[in-house]
């Protein structure tokens, strides 16, 4: 499945989503298996980001990027991991870059002080089956599968990493104001669940 996503032949359901409220739900179920010895921080915007995506594949993504945060700094004295989620407004310089005409975007950041990806490598990360982890501890399908998701959803991913200051994926996802967006769900979802007896 992570091929055909890296190949943009994997089955896809896009629909609206608030990415404001899925990251809010993303990060409340991943923040209980951070160590306790990581300092973890999540910052998002306020106003919801209506985009088009698949939110099971999304969340891979985010699960991948932070499990990758939480292996860079091991070992590191005072680790830390950041997930961010902003508006972006992208500049002439930025859409020139990254040859796109879309201004708009939401942002989502991961960010470690970790162990720096080498220049070395860095141009080769998002290659299928390419990866640093010793034999048995990695596929080198993660980042591939992230990038086949983020192009998909017709997404940039930028990556930032010096020894100095740790590395940050950040992926731009185009926003769409006009969307309409369903209300969360209420009631049953909070309810506790009768049993039988059961332990």
């Amino acid at each position: 499945q992570q091929l055909l996503t890296f190949a943009r032949k994997g089955v896809v359901e896009i629909r609206p989503m608030d990415l404001s409220r899925f990251m809010r739900e993303t990060n409340r179920m991943y923040e209980l298996s951070i160590p306790s010895d990581i300092t973890y921080n999540s910052v998002f915007c306020e106003q919801a980001l209506p985009i088009r995506g698949d939110d099971t594949q999304l969340q891979q993504v985010i699960i991948n990027l932070l499990n990758n945060a939480r292996d860079a700094v091991a070992g590191v004295e005072n680790p830390r991991i950041t997930l961010r989620l902003e508006d972006f407004d992208a500049s002439p310089a930025f859409r020139r870059r990254h040859d796109t005409r879309t201004r708009h975007f939401a942002r989502i950041s991961i960010e470690d002080n970790g162990c720096a990806i080498p220049d070395a490598i860095k141009a080769r990360i998002f290659e299928p089956f390419f990866t640093t982890k010793a034999v048995g501890s990695g596929t080198g399908l993660g980042l591939a599968m992230v990038y086949g998701t983020i192009t998909s959803h017709d997404g940039l991913i930028d990556v930032e990493s010096a020894s100095e200051t740790g590395t940050a994926f950040h992926i731009y996802l185009p926003l769409q104001p006009q969307l309409e967006l369903e209300a969360p769900a209420a009631g049953n979802a909070e309810q506790p669940v009768s049993g039988q007896g059961e332990t």
